[in-house]
């Protein structure tokens, strides 16, 4: 990595207005994601629903003063958060060398159908694939990988990796169980062949709905709550990324691991609760130096 200036370790594109309506299936396209204004704002509606509003998700380039959580349109946001060579500018502006990119659209993991959850995972990695080739130095792509269907996952981490993407993302709270579970064992073994690291990233998955409730209920890691961030999803987030990393590390020895928006300081700022916290906290301090760990 010589020669960079600032690597961003966790930057954000914004799908463009148009992209799954042109990159699924024809038979799927009805169902894909649409933008609609509402109220002023646009927001993305899947099957009726709306899942993402435009706000400080798409706040790069302006004032605290004008932060807002919705009400943003394709208009008003900066160019470079749909459009490579604008945001290759932007990086310029901002001293920046090269970014890793991870998506807006983590309810794409959400999607109950996995037809149309495929779908839209595969139309995203084609479309990532195709803005990182403006420049593959400078702009890291991190390829979706869909965990409801192992199989299909291993398959899509195969896909990617011949697209040039150089990481994988999988959910944090998946619906097949947690991420410690053999289950998932394929994947890992996949990401290790393909010499891709895997990435957990605050709020992906079903970090809303039933499958983490259950396991906010039945997490041993719920102690490592003090924290900055002590929302239930920050606070089992890390309880996540402990237990999966105990998991990948002893099914795919060789397998690097990103944690994103973990809030790392943490592991620095709190006294173990229990022996398991520390349990937590060494293994975090072991597979930190094998993986890229941003805030």
């Amino acid at each position: 990595m010589s020669g960079y200036r600032i690597i961003s370790a966790d930057d954000h594109v914004q799908e463009p207005k148009d992209m799954w309506q042109q990159r699924v299936p024809a038979a799927l396209r009805e169902r894909a994601p649409k933008v609609v204004n509402v109220d002023g704002g646009d927001v993305w509606m899947l099957e009726g629903q709306v899942v993402m509003k435009m706000g400080m998700n798409v706040a790069a380039g302006k004032k605290f003063e004008e932060y807002k959580l919705e009400g943003e349109t394709y208009q008003t946001i900066r160019a470079g958060s749909y459009d490579p060579d604008e945001r290759l500018k932007d990086m310029d502006a901002d001293g920046v060398e090269a970014q890793v990119l991870f998506p807006n659209a983590f309810w794409a993991f959400m999607v109950e159908d996995f037809e149309l959850q495929l779908a839209c995972m595969r139309a995203y990695n084609d479309f990532l694939a195709d803005f990182c080739q403006t420049n593959p130095r400078r702009l890291i792509g991190i390829g979706l990988v869909p965990t409801d269907n192992v199989e299909a996952g291993v398959r899509e981490a195969q896909r990617v990796a011949k697209l040039g993407m150089r990481g994988l993302l999988v959910a944090t709270f998946p619906k097949l169980g947690l991420l410690s579970s053999e289950v998932y064992d394929p994947i890992w073994a996949a990401a290790q062949d393909l010499g891709l690291p895997i990435h957990l990233h605050l709020a992906v998955g079903d970090s809303r709905g039933k499958v983490f409730t259950e396991q906010w209920k039945r997490s041993p890691g719920c102690c490592l709550a003090v924290s900055v961030n002590c929302s239930p999803n920050s606070r089992l987030y890390r309880s996540r990324v402990t237990s999966a990393g105990s998991r990948i590390s002893s099914s795919a020895r060789t397998a690097s691991i990103s944690a994103i928006a973990t809030g790392r300081g943490w592991s620095c700022r709190c006294r173990p609760a229990s022996i398991s916290t520390a349990r937590s906290m060494r293994l975090l301090s072991r597979i930190g130096p094998e993986s890229a760990c941003a805030t």
